[in-house]
């Protein structure tokens, strides 16, 4: 094909810089050489002042260079106001290949300070990256924030932040959700839905509250942990720092609490048998044990009840004691009156 050089021609608003090969044709628009469109001297193949509008348009080779062998076409998204350090005044997506970022798409940032970085990665086989390589099929390097997060697959975060009004239990008590679902638990009883809500309100107060949600009605708060700390099981608003409406079973309990050995000491005033018996038929219980109506109303602290029993059991020993150096007295006479008689 004979070769012509074409200097600057204009029409139609289109320019074609001075360039050395084939002949331009229009049937199919092919140009040879740089096309600029409202643009005075195009610095590239194609540089157009105004918008491109195409049923299709794709780009083909081996544009840019981001690291060793990671080669990819890229599409240049350039704002010249920003031009402060931290700004990204161009965008660029590269569809990369290559040892270092592997087959993906990636969205980079270039602008003043050096700033060159990979915000987001999209592998060819679905996994997303934000701020970093996905490994999963979302990997997120920071926080992630939504209204609502629906799971059916991993994420991969360092941190998980919901935020919104986005469910309401009783009134007034709103609060951010995750929602855990297996929809293959559907029997009565089943928990086929798991919600945590961070709570706020009046009925449920401060709390970060477990609920299930299943067929036959079910819908129940399961644990409770207010914002002060204190963990209810079955319990709507728990005062202490665990309570239990239910059955506690464990290996071990261990109570670090005040302890009755006090009752061994020299100046430790030990109520007389008549006293304490006159005591016990007025009152119905022993001096200084709750009674039954106020255990069944208060219930009992276990390590305090633990102290309480261990003294009477101690007070125990001594009337014991007592008991035998009276017996020992005792004898003691009788064997004298029995030695007098011989």
């Amino acid at each position: 094909m004979k070769t012509i050089k074409i200097f600057v021609i204009f029409f139609w608003g289109i320019q074609f810089s001075s360039y050395t090969q084939t002949p331009v044709t229009f049937g199919d628009a092919v140009f040879t050489g740089k096309v600029g469109v409202k643009v005075t001297n195009p610095s590239k193949e194609l540089e157009v002042n105004g918008t491109i509008k195409a049923n299709s348009l794709s780009l083909n080779g081996s544009s840019e260079v981001i690291g060793s062998g990671d080669i990819g076409s890229a599409v240049s998204i350039v704002n010249s106001s920003k031009t402060q350090v931290g700004q990204a005044k161009e965008w660029k997506i590269y569809n990369m290949s290559g040892s270092t970022y592997g087959n993906s798409l990636q969205f980079w940032v270039y602008g003043s300070g050096n700033l060159a970085q990979s915000k987001l990665i999209i592998n060819d086989n679905g996994n997303v990256g934000i701020g970093k390589t996905p490994s999963v099929r979302l990997d997120v390097e920071g926080k992630i924030k939504a209204q609502e997060l629906e799971l059916t697959g991993n994420i991969k975060a360092a941190s998980l932040s919901l935020n919104g009004n986005s469910e309401v239990i009783g009134s007034g008590d709103i609060g951010s959700v995750i929602s855990i679902v297996n929809s293959s638990k559907t029997q009565v009883g089943q928990a086929k839905e798991w919600k945590i809500y961070n709570m706020s309100g009046s009925t449920y107060g401060n709390s970060l509250q477990f609920w299930v949600y299943g067929s036959g009605n079910l819908a129940q708060s399961r644990l409770i942990i207010n914002d002060n700390g204190n963990v209810g099981i079955g319990v709507g608003n728990p005062v202490n720092k665990l309570e239990v409406n239910g059955t506690i079973r464990s290996k071990e309990i261990k109570i670090e609490t005040g302890w009755a050995d006090y009752v061994f000491s020299k100046d430790y005033q030990l109520l007389p048998l008549t006293e304490l018996k006159q005591y016990i038929v007025e009152n119905k219980h022993l001096p200084g044990m709750p009674t039954e109506t106020e255990v069944k109303e208060n219930g009992v602290n276990l390590g305090e009840m633990q102290a309480k029993l261990l003294q009477k059991i101690e007070e125990l020993t001594l009337y014991a004691i007592q008991q035998q150096e009276m017996i020992d007295k005792l004898n003691a006479k009788i064997e004298e009156m029995e030695n007098k008689k011989k």
